[in-house]
């Protein structure tokens, strides 16, 4: 049983199979082995049968399926616990050209497998990481929908906002929207009024024939969409200012319109809990003061993620 590529008169033998008639006794040592007392830490158990089967291979088709469901079996059996929040297997088709890779090396190779278990602790650790990031999607999801129980959304909004918290690829604008929703140009911007209104999206700085909406699903949302409108405009805002001021001025005016637009970037990317009012206002008043008042849908779609909690 050979593993090939290629077209034919330049083939490429990846691997060879031990031939049908040492299967029988080959299934039955890595059984014995598999189902004795593990003598090895359990992870590099779980590691090293995934590769003794699949360098077996003793199936036409699925060998690769069945090493990574053997790989999964190990580790639960590892942890002592029926539930697991991560898939060794997901990750392994997720990096299945490096995994290719890894593995016909190892085959190929002498005895010593130790970049096979190298790569198969590391890809281990990124379906942990993957597992936390997609948990903490469900979560996020989850305490928007519970923050917004009592917003009355229609069928057409809740399909859109539940594509956006799932990770929707580049902005939306109202034709997206539109065919997401599978309706008209004026119904889609009536519905992206509505939810602006709602403090759900909110106006991208740039406007025009490009004017993009973002979901406010947190108040680091709200905040960093005030911070990009704050910065947005310090130019023009320093150019529409009060007075008639020096250069030197205007252009201390716009650096601290900058600062305050990165300090609320920074109050949004790198707080550890829902940031108070005050944290906020202060940057308000502060812009205020310099003559720069926030878009009012921006600033309260702020107060109402933190009073919701999200």
């Amino acid at each position: 049983m050979q593993v090939v590529s290629g077209p034919i008169g330049r083939e490429h033998v990846h691997f060879e199979a031990p031939r049908a008639e040492r299967l029988p006794a080959e299934m039955q040592a890595f059984l014995a082995w598999f189902n004795a007392p593990c003598s090895i830490d359990p992870v590099l158990f779980a590691a090293v049968a995934h590769l003794w089967f699949v360098t077996i291979h003793p199936f036409e088709d699925g060998n690769g399926r069945i090493a990574r469901a053997i790989a999964d079996m190990a580790l639960a059996r590892s942890e002592g616990s029926p539930q697991r929040f991560y898939s060794m297997s997901a990750q392994i088709r997720i990096e299945r050209k490096t995994y290719y890779e890894t593995l016909e090396r190892t085959q190929k190779g002498a005895l010593d497998i130790t970049a096979w278990l190298s790569w198969f602790l590391e890809c281990l650790d990124r379906a942990f990481h993957g597992a936390g990031a997609a948990l903490a999607t469900v979560l996020r999801k989850a305490r928007f929908w519970e923050a917004h129980a009592r917003s009355a959304l229609s069928p057409r909004q809740h399909l859109v906002v539940n594509r956006l918290l799932d990770g929707f690829e580049g902005k939306l604008t109202s034709s997206k929207y539109a065919t997401l929703a599978k309706c008209s140009q004026d119904t889609a911007a009536r519905d992206i009024e509505d939810l602006c209104g709602k403090g759900i999206l909110a106006r991208d700085p740039a406007g025009g024939r490009s004017t993009s909406y973002s979901l406010i699903a947190s108040a680091a949302d709200a905040l960093e969409a005030v911070a990009r409108w704050v910065l947005a405009r310090a130019d023009k805002a320093t150019r529409d200012g009060p007075g008639s001021p020096s250069p030197e001025e205007d252009r201390t005016r716009m650096e601290r319109i900058q600062a305050i637009g990165g300090e609320l970037q920074t109050l949004a990317r790198e707080f550890e809990a829902t940031p108070s009012n005050a944290d906020f206002e202060t940057r308000l008043r502060a812009l205020h003061d310099l003559g720069v008042f926030p878009d009012e849908r921006l600033v309260g779609a702020v107060a109402q993620a933190i009073q919701r909690g999200i």
